[in-house]
């Protein structure tokens, strides 16, 4: 017991020595405070502040990226879509435009504008697909995306076209660079009238308007099958081989078929020469040109047709082409949409002559070239020879090879007189012209 009262008299004891070592606590209301403590300023006394909630932010500001928003975010406005932009735009008021054109080699030249810039291109029906020479193609991408090809009043929009060597070509055997092809990016959407003398192209907006260009009452309607993007017509030739022939305003043929067909129908020519004037935006067919007894579209029927024969390739997988040398007797109205091609007689329409010379002439570096000389023909029998370059028929120059080849196709008996240059010295020869075909 006395053991316990002990020990607490000694806690006692250390407490009061302790107390003691600090020094007087200060009196209250003094301000002072313990030396361990910091200073502060006395605030008076106030009631205890109420605490109201902040309002909760109505969006994240930009610089808050992290930071967890208290309200749902505001629904993101539906983003801004262009309207599409359509494959052809019709920049007329009018249901229907017209824009001339020209012929060399019996051919369409008219001109559009590419990306801006202004082009010429062959009309050609028989083209699934429109193409651009390399040298007038904005880039060299195979095939190319054309931002805008433009015809008169109708923009295409994002066209998409292939890439073939058709300037040179078209120079050395039309005697005109064409800078490309316009195809059926034109005909599968609008019906297209074409007149070739004059030279016009006239496009119809709609149904609408192709069927107020009714045709005349002597015009003929003939059914259109469109086979691998090209439109085909039924003839027949010499009363019975039937064909499905490609109605083509980009060759100058009357007909042409391929050796296939003239084999398996066994067609007969009455008079042939071997030798094919035939180039196509493709390229030159190689074979024979002869004359049938008759070609017939439905009732209209065409005595002595002349015929090219061209070896069937990949690059001609149709039986045969309907070409200009029988299209340019009539005012034509393709209306593909429809499935037709109607026909109208023109007055002054005359019969292709195949040349009366022997001569194939074509342009080379600037000249009128002779290409090849049939023999026995007229050309030959003065020992014209191929590279030949004609300077002149019957004492005018010979700058146009147009010109130059219809002089050649004059009337038989004519007498024409050639002068021409080979290994840099001149010559001249007489011939008369004679009917070869």
């Amino acid at each position: 017991m006395l053991r316990i009262i002990g020990a607490a008299l000694a806690i006692a004891i250390i407490g009061i020595v302790a107390l003691t070592s600090l020094g007087p606590l200060p009196a209250a209301g003094d301000g002072a405070a313990p030396s361990f403590v910091p200073q502060l300023a006395p605030t008076p006394s106030s009631p205890t502040p109420v605490q109201t909630a902040l309002p909760n932010p109505i969006s994240r500001p930009d610089d808050a990226h992290g930071i967890t928003q208290t309200t749902a975010p505001f629904a993101s406005p539906t983003g801004f879509s262009p309207a599409p932009v359509p494959p052809a735009l019709w920049l007329s008021g009018s249901s229907s435009f017209t824009v001339p054109c020209d012929l060399h080699g019996d051919r369409i030249f008219v001109s559009v504008v590419v990306d801006g810039k202004p082009e010429t291109f062959l009309l050609d029906s028989s083209a699934p697909f429109s193409t651009i020479d390399p040298a007038a193609a904005p880039s060299k991408d195979v095939p190319i995306n054309l931002s805008t090809l433009q015809i008169g009043e109708l923009r295409f929009n994002r066209l998409r076209a292939g890439v073939t060597r058709v300037s040179a070509g078209s120079l050395m055997y039309l005697g005109k660079a064409a800078d490309g092809v316009l195809g059926q990016e034109l005909f599968s959407r609008y019906a297209v009238r074409i007149d070739y003398r004059p030279c016009s192209i006239t496009v119809l907006r709609d149904a609408q308007a192709a069927a107020g260009a009714s045709p005349p009452s002597n015009a003929r309607t003939f059914p259109l099958r469109m086979v691998k993007g090209q439109p085909q017509m039924d003839v027949r030739f010499n009363g019975g081989a039937s064909a499905a022939l490609v109605a083509d305003t980009g060759s100058d043929a009357e007909a042409d078929v391929s050796s296939d067909f003239v084999e398996s129908n066994k067609l007969v020519f009455v008079a042939s020469v071997p030798e094919l004037r035939r180039w196509l935006p493709s390229g030159q067919l190689s074979g024979v040109t002869g004359r049938a007894a008759s070609l017939s579209l439905g009732m209209i029927v065409l005595d002595r047709p002349l015929v090219g024969v061209f070896a069937a390739d990949n690059r001609t997988a149709a039986t045969g082409y309907l070409g200009n040398g029988f299209l340019d007797d009539f005012s034509l109205l393709f209306d593909e949409p429809v499935g037709q091609l109607t026909l109208t007689p023109v007055p002054d329409a005359r019969r292709f002559t195949y040349d009366r010379s022997g001569a194939w002439l074509i342009l080379r570096g600037g000249a009128v070239t002779v290409k090849s000389v049939l023999p026995e023909s007229p050309a030959g029998q003065i020992a014209l020879q191929p590279g030949d370059r004609i300077v002149a028929v019957n004492g005018q120059a010979a700058a146009d090879l147009d010109v130059v080849r219809a002089l050649l196709a004059g009337p038989a008996g004519t007498m024409v007189v050639l002068t021409y240059e080979r290994g840099g010295k001149q010559h001249s020869g007489s011939i008369e012209l004679k009917t070869l075909l």
